[in-house]
């Protein structure tokens, strides 16, 4: 019993060992990918400000869409190295959410013209406009919604809505929704939405 304890120990401990290189590789990996990808980005915003043909500003808007969608996804990779180390941390600042939404719709309004979708914010007036929170974890979790959301609308439109739930003088309770007109989700596949590495 005693060795079967010392190899369940060791066998642990190596895990935990390789947990630890995978956090540290990813988020490593995230940071040297923003380099190049920030060079990408100032470049084409900087030949965006040029007097381009109709055709090449298109080509310039797609690049930029791209960076968009890459800065994104490298964050959430950032993220899951955070989350796994304990290190992810949230900030609680102003944040207009009004203009934070219209933001996320005119970020991605390129993408969505690409395929005839429209995007549509329905903001509720009883929501605050002001709120306390961190401005750029609830950009992202718009951004992924939102963009996932024209990934499988090939036609029609996407609400993003933000609608209150309970609020007090105190404290705002709202609900994000994003409902579109793409494929949805087969009914016996709604269970495993969750679990991961399942699409």
């Amino acid at each position: 019993l005693h060795e079967k304890q010392i190899r369940t120990e060791k066998e642990r401990e190596k895990a935990s060992l390789a947990n630890q290189a995978k956090s540290s590789f990813l988020a490593c990996m995230s940071h040297d990918l923003r380099t190049p990808l920030n060079a990408i980005n100032g470049m084409a915003q900087i030949l965006q400000t040029q007097h381009l043909q109709a055709t090449h500003a298109d080509l310039v808007n797609d690049i930029l869409s791209s960076c968009q969608v890459l800065k994104s996804l490298i964050e959430d990779i950032l993220n899951l190295a955070k989350i796994e180390s304990n290190q992810l941390e949230f900030n609680e600042e102003p944040v207009d959410l009004r203009l934070l939404t219209r933001e996320v719709i005119s970020q991605l309004a390129f993408l969505a013209e690409q395929k005839n979708v429209a995007l549509v914010l329905s903001y509720n007036d009883q929501v605050p406009r002001f709120i306390l929170g961190d401005s750029r974890r609830i950009r992202q979790v718009l951004m992924n919604l939102m963009g996932n959301a024209i990934k499988f609308t090939h036609d029609g439109q996407i609400i993003l809505a933000i609608e209150p739930i309970h609020i007090t003088s105190e404290s705002v309770e709202c609900q994000v929704a994003v409902e579109d007109t793409g494929i949805g989700i087969p009914k016996e596949k709604v269970a495993h939405v969750f679990e991961k590495f399942f699409q």
